[in-house]
């Protein structure tokens, strides 16, 4: 699926509006109630969701341009996920928006 930017702009208004930060992403977690966890994991970052709720795990004492790389992936995968109507091809849009990071 390709998408035009006014649909990506239904995803992420900010886009061409703000630059997009790790406080701004962190904001937007918060807002969609997805909780936010720094952990000492074995990989870079996961998203989880269990019973209802939404999980960004990364981890901790990462190199800086790795975190808000993961962070912003990791922060897809939370937002293709949530409920919208707008998202009819989920898998389509998570790959159209993460071959942009």
């Amino acid at each position: 699926m390709k998408l035009t930017f006014l649909q990506l702009k239904k995803i992420i208004p900010e886009l061409n509006k703000k630059v997009i930060t790790a406080e701004r992403i962190l904001q937007i977690f918060e807002r969609r109630r997805i909780e936010f966890y720094e952990l000492p994991l074995d990989s870079d970052g996961c998203y989880v969701t269990k019973e209802g709720r939404d999980y960004v795990f990364l981890r901790q004492r990462m190199h800086q341009l790795l975190y808000y790389e993961t962070l912003a992936y990791e922060g897809v995968h939370a937002l293709c996920h949530f409920p919208a109507s707008f998202l009819l091809w989920r898998h389509n849009l998570e790959a159209e928006v993460l071959s942009l990071i």
